[in-house]
């Protein structure tokens, strides 16, 4: 996938430096605060932290797993 493109689930492809675009960054920081702005507050940083290994994961298989458990909060 060429860089600066959207993954299979959302941002995370690295360009050559293995680092994210800076635009996939922001894209996910939004995402992130809307998702999160949705849930009671009680669950916001179990729900952040399984966002984080979603957003992170170096392959879809890991993302998708990732899903799952943050569905199951």
């Amino acid at each position: 996938m060429p860089p600066g493109t959207v993954g299979p689930l959302g941002p995370g492809e690295r360009n050559g430096n293995g680092e994210t675009n800076r635009v996939d960054c922001v894209r996910t920081v939004h995402k992130t605060a809307n998702i999160l702005d949705k849930m009671p507050k009680s669950s916001q940083p179990a729900a952040k932290a399984d966002l984080r290994e979603v957003w992170t994961a170096p392959d879809r298989a890991t993302a998708e797993a990732a899903v799952v458990t943050f569905a199951a909060v």
